[in-house]
C-alpha cells in the first residue's frame, strides 16, 4: 500500500528555491515584477496554510451546511477575482458574474454528484469541495476573459452599435456579434485543456 507523502518545512524550503530562481531571472532581465512575485508567493503560502487548517475542521465536522458555506465563499471570491480582471468598472458586472458562476457551478455540481459520482453522503467534502473548486476556477477564467473581451468591444464600437440601433435593430441584435466573439474567447482555454487531457494535463 502506498504511503502518503507529507510536505515538511524543509521540503517547502526547497520548493521556494524555484521562486528564487525566477526572481534571479527577473532581476537579470530587468523586469519590474519582483515585488509582485514575492507578494504572490507570500499570499500563496499563507492561503494554503489557512485553507489546510480550515479544511481539516470542515472534514472533521462533516456538516452539509458548512460544506455549502465553503462553496459559497469560494464562489464569492471567484466572482471578485473575475470582476477585478475586467478593466471597465461597471457596477452591473458584479451581480451578472456572480449569478453566472453560481448557476453554472451549481448545475454542474448537482449533475455530477447525483448522476455520476453519487457519494455517500452527497455532501462528502472530499468530493464536493475539490470538484467545486475546479469548476469555479475554470468558470472564473472563462468569465473574466469573456467579460473583458465584451466590455472592450462594446467600448470601442459604440458608434457602430448606435448606428444599428438607429436603423431599427434591437439591443440584442446590435450586440450579437460582440457577444459571440466574447463567448468564443472565454471558451478557448477550456477547449484547449480538453484537447490535451491525458497528453499534457
Amino acid at each position: 500500500m502506498e504511503t502518503l507523502i507529507t510536505l515538511d518545512w524543509l521540503k517547502m524550503g526547497w520548493a521556494l528555491g524555484l521562486i528564487v530562481l525566477a526572481l534571479g531571472l527577473m532581476l537579470w532581465q530587468g523586469l519590474d515584477l519582483t515585488g509582485r512575485l514575492m507578494m504572490g508567493t507570500a499570499r500563496t503560502i499563507l492561503q494554503l496554510l489557512v485553507a489546510g487548517y480550515f479544511l481539516q475542521g470542515v472534514f472533521a465536522l462533516d456538516s452539509p451546511w458548512l460544506v455549502l458555506l465553503v462553496l459559497l465563499v469560494m464562489a464569492v471570491v471567484a466572482t471578485a477575482v473575475s470582476r477585478n480582471r475586467i478593466s471597465d468598472r461597471l457596477p452591473q458586472l458584479w451581480p451578472l458574474i456572480g449569478a453566472s458562476l453560481l448557476f453554472s457551478t451549481t448545475l454542474t455540481l448537482v449533475y455530477i454528484i447525483t448522476l455520476i459520482l453519487r457519494p455517500d453522503p452527497w455532501y462528502a467534502p472530499q468530493y464536493l469541495i475539490p470538484l467545486g473548486g475546479m469548476l469555479l476556477g475554470n468558470a472564473m477564467n472563462a468569465s473574466a476573459i469573456a467579460g473583458e473581451r465584451l466590455v472592450s468591444a462594446l467600448s470601442r464600437s459604440q458608434t457602430d452599435i448606435e448606428t444599428h440601433l438607429s436603423l431599427g435593430a434591437t439591443p440584442t441584435q446590435a450586440t450579437r456579434s460582440y457577444r459571440q466573439d466574447a463567448i468564443q474567447a472565454g471558451m478557448i482555454p477550456i477547449i484547449n485543456s480538453m484537447m490535451v487531457v491525458g497528453l499534457v494535463t
